[in-house]
């Protein structure tokens, strides 16, 4: 059974996305036009959920889609994450969790400590 906290997450996620669907692969399908998923099968609690928002979809939010599309995406993320970042700082982040994507290495402190820790931008120099 899955967790209360994680479904809320999901949940979440939904209502900010409401074309989002999970897939037989396990796979979080955010906007099924321009094909913005990441994997499920590995999420445990809903930190990880964040973690991977952060590391897969904040692409789209700068570059891979029109800009009208990025608009929407910038726009959608920030309203799931709380946040009022710009393109430059999605871009930013993006490419500090850009060994997490390549499949390199698991989430690190820094990663963390960004995502939990207010958005402090010095965690990802760490």
């Amino acid at each position: 059974m899955i967790d209360e906290k994680l479904r809320d997450e999901l949940l979440q996620i939904k209502i900010t996305f409401p074309d989002a669907f999970i897939s037989l692969n396990c796979e979080l399908i955010l906007q099924p036009e321009l094909n913005i998923y990441f994997l499920l099968d590995n999420i445990t609690d809903i930190r990880q959920v964040r973690l991977k928002m952060l590391a897969w979809v904040t692409r789209h939010c700068f570059t891979g889609v029109s800009t009208q599309q990025r608009e929407l995406m910038i726009r959608k993320l920030n309203d799931y994450l709380g946040t009022e970042f710009s393109e430059d700082e999605f871009e930013r982040i993006y490419l500090a969790f850009n060994d997490i994507r390549n499949g390199n290495k698991k989430f690190e402190a820094r990663h963390y400590l960004f995502a939990f820790g207010g958005y402090n931008f010095s965690y990802l120099d760490l």
